[in-house]
């Protein structure tokens, strides 16, 4: 379908196509117009619904794929290859309209919070991350619905910011995302959901010092059914409750606590539980003073930052390795902490990203208050869309029309014209060839051993170059051999008992080269066959003059005769019938 396409959208510039059949050109030309017309009868409605986004070359290879089929494929691409998987939810996201069934629109939401998954803890890509949570949000918003998962994401989100930027305002709205998705996924009754709410929120409320702010919520999670073997609900409970410790000044028990968590966290797949568990324990051990044994902690979990690629975790543990240094006074030390601190943090665009999501926040709330809008003009834009399409399609085929019946005349005359130069410049060929052929009488063979010695070494004078030009010219005029596919320079230069080189030299001296030279003599052949016999077909002549395939040999033919094969024959077989009728 892309050939046709392509072939369509270039009919309108004529200047490149002067030999194209009046008719087909008439019949493509309209096609191209109906096509054409339809598209601005049918965009304006279509950008009216979700919004776009730029189409990638990949997304569209995919686009007859349903959504199922898609997801399943992002699914199992999930942990082998997460680049591919990343495309494929890239896709379905892409696919999204409010028409969907809410089966496809789940589906959707599924993309694009595994998308953001992705991207956020593999990638620390934060802004693609955002406009993935914001795509999901729109999602369920359209279902009526909103979902505690997207509160979680986002709270996410914005708690990394937090932890790199230490900005309090960054901190309290990762403090009310996770609270609001909690509070959702309790109602909804979804553990998982309220598991990991409820051990961020633990966490970002100690760092902000408001843990007494959660008591209630903290007694809604103790009546939960946790149902797991692992007792998720125990482990968040103890560091609810090693964080109430830390905050309350007793670091010595909040650091056992930790230790219990840490020995809790050892599961495949817990390693960024387990990190982040450390991490309270090595701040514990620093404001308990033990500073030794902190650093050793802070090695350690180093080892499985680095294990486990946590680029972003590993800005906590320059900070508090400088704090520790400091502590020992070992100055030189904390400065170098602090600068791999700067490094890393420069390295991951924390500021900038955090640029990008306010920058995304506000064109989410600029796209919101558009959409809202264009409701109300939506059916009038519609209809004058509509009506202007089809006023415009009339006119422009109307007069495109009218322009193709007055062109049809200059078209036809300018192939034949062409046609004409053709037999004229076979007729000046074969008269050529007579006069050769009457002067190779009336002197020696030029291919005898004689004149042939001649040229076998450096071709110095122009006496010698005329030989081997007349010999060469005596192989093309007379030798079947040159319409065999297999015909090369070096068989050329053995009939002219000659070297290669020196033929090829010659013959570039003439301005061609022996391509050029050997092809525009099949062309002539293949004319003067046309010309004879009307009734053979194009692969046939192809064949019959020494070409290899179809396609190169309209190639040479139409850069030979300014002609296509088939118009040239068809001219051929007009012309014969105009002689039958004359005579």
């Amino acid at each position: 379908m892309c050939h046709y396409w392509i072939f369509i959208v270039s009919l309108p510039n004529t200047k490149y196509t002067p030999n194209l059949d009046p008719k087909d050109y008439m019949l493509r030309y309209i096609l191209f117009l109906l096509i054409f017309s339809t598209s601005i009868v049918v965009m304006p409605c279509r950008g009216m619904g979700a919004h776009a986004t730029p189409s990638r070359t990949e997304l569209q290879r995919l686009g007859n794929t349903s959504l199922p089929v898609l997801f399943e494929k992002a699914q199992g691409y999930y942990e082998s290859h997460p680049d591919s998987a990343v495309i494929y939810y890239s896709a379905i996201i892409n696919r999204y309209s409010p028409s969907m069934t809410d089966q496809e629109k789940e589906i959707c939401i599924k993309s694009a919070l595994d998308k953001w998954e992705l991207v956020f803890f593999l990638y620390f890509d934060y802004s693609t991350a955002f406009e993935s949570l914001l795509r999901a949000k729109e999602i369920d918003y359209d279902m009526s619905r909103y979902g505690p998962r997207i509160d979680l994401y986002y709270g996410c989100m914005y708690h990394t910011v937090f932890e790199q930027s230490d900005d309090l305002e960054t901190g309290q709205k990762a403090f009310d995302y996770f609270c609001k998705s909690f509070d959702g996924a309790i109602k909804g009754k979804d553990v998982k959901v309220s598991r990991m709410a409820f051990g961020n929120m633990c966490e970002v409320a100690g760092s902000l010092n408001c843990l007494n702010d959660i008591k209630e919520r903290v007694e809604l999670y103790k009546k939960i059914s946790d149902g797991e073997k692992w007792n998720g609900r125990e482990f968040d409970l103890g560091l609810y409750r090693a964080e109430c410790l830390e905050a309350a000044g007793d670091y010595a028990n909040s650091a056992d606590a930790y230790e219990h968590l840490v020995e809790m966290a050892r599961k495949p797949g817990w390693e960024r539980y387990r990190y982040a568990v450390l991490q309270g324990l090595i701040s514990s051990r620093i404001l308990n003073g033990e500073i030794k044994e902190a650093l050793s902690l802070i090695e350690r979990v180093d080892t499985i930052a680095d294990a486990e690629d946590l680029r972003d975790g590993r800005l906590m543990l320059y900070n508090m390795r400088a704090i520790c240094y400091d502590s020992l006074g070992n100055y030189e030390l904390a400065r170098k902490s602090r600068y791999d601190f700067i490094m890393l943090k420069d390295s991951l665009l924390n500021y900038n990203q955090a640029a990008a999501i306010k920058s995304v926040e506000f064109m989410d709330e600029i796209r919101e208050f558009d959409r809202r809008l264009s409701e109300s003009r939506q059916k009038r834009q519609r209809q004058m869309a509509i009506l202007i399409g089809v006023v415009a399609m009339l006119v422009v085929v109307g007069v495109a029309w009218w322009k193709l019946r007055l062109k049809n005349k200059d078209l036809e005359s300018a192939n034949k014209s062409l046609y004409r130069k053709n037999q004229e410049l076979l007729h000046l060929e074969e008269d050529a060839l007579r006069i050769r052929d009457a002067a190779s009488n009336n002197k020696d063979d030029i291919t005898d051993c004689d004149s042939a010695e001649k040229y076998k070494g450096t071709i110095v004078t122009d006496d010698m170059r005329k030989l081997l030009w007349e010999a060469i010219m005596d192989v093309l005029d007379h030798s079947s051999e040159i319409y065999d596919p297999d015909f090369s320079l070096e068989r050329l230069a053995e009939l002219c008992g000659s070297k290669s080189k020196y033929v090829s030299q010659v013959i570039n001296e003439k301005g061609d080269n022996f391509k050029t030279l050997i092809n525009t003599r099949r062309i002539h052949k293949a004319c003067r066959i046309m010309t004879e016999t009307c009734n053979l077909t194009i692969e046939a002549i192809s064949n019959e003059v020494g070409f290899r395939s179809a396609n190169a040999f309209r190639t040479s033919f139409k850069r030979v005769t300014g002609l296509s094969p088939s118009k040239y024959l068809q001219m051929a077989k007009q012309q014969s019938v105009d002689d039958t009728v004359q005579e």
